[in-house]
């Protein structure tokens, strides 16, 4: 799980840090991008090629890791982060196109 930790939460850090404009994202788009940010994660470590056993483990982990940056990560998005952002992330499918949302205003 270490080798995930430090990317995601650059990831996490890379989307926090942008101001609201208007109304900011709901609970559930800032909780569903937190489940979508750590699947990038998880698929970028090659989850996709991995054993049943391999997968419960990453189970485990992913929730260890969302209960970890759940408190902070959801002060900052709801609070901080456009919605447009938010959508942005939640679309991307790789760290490339999610990189892309940085230019999102």
């Amino acid at each position: 799980m270490r080798r995930f930790v430090t990317p995601l939460l650059i990831g996490l850090l890379v989307l926090a840090p942008f101001t609201a404009c208007g109304g900011g994202p709901s609970q559930d788009s800032c909780e569903q991008l937190l489940d979508h940010l750590i699947d990038l994660e998880l698929q970028k470590g090659g989850a996709k090629t991995i054993t049943d056993q391999m997968k419960a483990d990453l189970a485990k982990q992913k929730k260890q890791l969302t209960e970890y940056v759940h408190e902070k990560y959801m002060a900052s998005c709801i609070k901080k982060t456009a919605s447009g952002l938010v959508e942005c992330g939640l679309a991307a499918k790789n760290e490339d196109e999610l990189a892309k949302c940085d230019e999102v205003k």
